[in-house]
C-alpha cells in the first residue's frame, strides 16, 4: 500500500511509529486552532497589548490570537529548547515566574493550553502572572467532574464575578470537548472584555457553579448540577 493512502485512511497498523505520532500531533494542532479562534472571537481584545503563553509547544495560540489582533504583542516560552522560543523555562515552578516578571514586568494576558495532567498546578500561576486574565484552556470534564478543592477554587471565583467559562466549543478531527476557562483580576473587566456582555449567547458556567456547589462535589453530584444548566 502507497504511504499517501496509508496517511489518508490512517490505517495506524501499517504506519510507523513516528508516523502515528505526526498524525495525531497534527489533529491535535487542528483541535487546537478551532477552540484558539473561539476565543479570540468571544473577548474583545482590543484593551490588551501584552499577551504571554507559558507553554507554548508549536505556537499554535500566538498564530491563532495574531491573525485575530494584530496588535497584541505575544511572548512564547516553552520547557522544550529545541523550540527556540523566548523563554525555555519551566513553567510549573513558582520562582521562575517571580524572576521573569523581573526581567519583563507584568503581563495584561496569560492564554495558554498546559498540559492537561497539570491543570492543577499550571493554571493558577497562569492567574498570578496576569493582570488582566487569563485564559487557560481545558479538557470539559476538568470542569464537569470537580475534585472538592478544585470546586472550592472556583466557586469563590464565580462568587467574586471573576469567572467567565466557555464552552460548546467546536470539536475537531479527535472528537474531544474543551472548554476555556477565563480568570479576570476584576470583575469590571470581565464585564468590558467579554463580547457582548453577559448576554453573549454562549453557556458559561458562572450561574451554574451554585448549582454544583448544592449537589456536592462528586463524579455524580457533577452530573445531577450538569443536568440543570
Amino acid at each position: 500500500m502507497r504511504e499517501e493512502e496509508v496517511e489518508k485512511r490512517g490505517d495506524v497498523a501499517q504506519m510507523s511509529r513516528a508516523r502515528v505520532k505526526s498524525a495525531s500531533m497534527l489533529q491535535w494542532g487542528l483541535e487546537l486552532v478551532m477552540t484558539v479562534k473561539r476565543l479570540a472571537m468571544e473577548v474583545n481584545w482590543e484593551t490588551v497589548s501584552r499577551v504571554w503563553d507559558p507553554l507554548a509547544g508549536t505556537g499554535v495560540i500566538h498564530k491563532v490570537m495574531k491573525e485575530h489582533s494584530t496588535h497584541l504583542s505575544i511572548m512564547n516560552n516553552d520547557w522544550n529548547p529545541q523550540l527556540k522560543w523566548h523563554e525555555a523555562m519551566n513553567a510549573l515552578q513558582a520562582g521562575n515566574y517571580h524572576a521573569r516578571k523581573t526581567k519583563y514586568g507584568v503581563c495584561n494576558a496569560v492564554v495558554t493550553s498546559p498540559w492537561f495532567a497539570v491543570l492543577d498546578i499550571a493554571l493558577p500561576l497562569a492567574v498570578a502572572a496576569s493582570c488582566v486574565v487569563a485564559c487557560i484552556h481545558v479538557p470539559s470534564h476538568y470542569m464537569t467532574d470537580l475534585t472538592e478543592s478544585r470546586a472550592q477554587y472556583f466557586r469563590k471565583l464565580c462568587y467574586a464575578g471573576r469567572l467567565r467559562v466557555i464552552e460548546n466549543v467546536e470539536r475537531g478531527p479527535i472528537g474531544r470537548r474543551y472548554m476555556w476557562v477565563l480568570i479576570f483580576k476584576k470583575p469590571l473587566r470581565r464585564a468590558k472584555m467579554l463580547c457582548g456582555g453577559e448576554a453573549s449567547g454562549v453557556e458559561m458556567f458562572t450561574f451554574s457553579m451554585g448549582r454544583f456547589a448544592a449537589y456536592g462535589t462528586t463524579t455524580e453530584g457533577a452530573a445531577q448540577g450538569q443536568a440543570l444548566i
